[in-house]
């Protein structure tokens, strides 16, 4: 803000000056241009002291961090590990690894085809699909998704759909 006082000032004083030691500027109004032009030096002065003193303050406190690394550190070491990657391949076993939660806001094309079909099938009384490999994925409504309208197509009940496989 003071960079811009200080430019403004300067473009200001620039004019009086110019003005005032026109050939056709009278006396009285010649005087008040250039009594103008002192007050702007005077507060282009002011405005650049206060610009140095601005720049030479610190942007903020200066924090003391402590043991925040140690903690943090210990923290991250008795987080849960990540799950293991299910298995690929022929012979792969089905893994009853913890149901992955997500948004129906993050589905894909192919992943809303699944579903729509697994919902069309269990309101139709038929077999569902078969079990992909991998973890079950649970879809579930965010606010929202539910203050647009979008997603009540496919929300079973519970605000949520049976998800297939990944």
């Amino acid at each position: 803000m003071f960079a811009v006082q200080i430019i403004a000032a300067n473009a200001g004083m620039v004019d009086a000056l110019r003005i005032a030691f026109e050939v056709d500027t009278d006396a009285k109004h010649a005087l008040r241009q250039r009594a103008s032009a002192s007050a702007l030096a005077r507060a282009l002065a002011v405005a650049a002291r206060l610009l140095k003193e601005q720049r030479g303050r610190p942007a903020g406190e200066a924090r003391d961090w402590g043991d925040a690394v140690a903690g943090l550190a210990l923290g991250w070491r008795a987080a849960a590990p990540r799950p293991a990657e299910a298995p690929r391949g022929a012979n792969a076993v089905a893994v009853d690894a913890e149901p992955i939660v997500r948004w129906i806001d993050e589905l894909n094309d192919a992943e809303l085809a699944v579903a729509v079909e697994e919902d069309r099938k269990d309101k139709a009384g038929e077999p569902p699909l078969p079990a992909g490999p991998g973890p079950k994925v649970l879809y579930r409504c965010t606010s929202r998704t539910i203050m647009r309208g979008g997603g009540s197509r496919i929300l079973g009940r519970g605000g949520r759909i049976r998800g297939g496989r990944i």
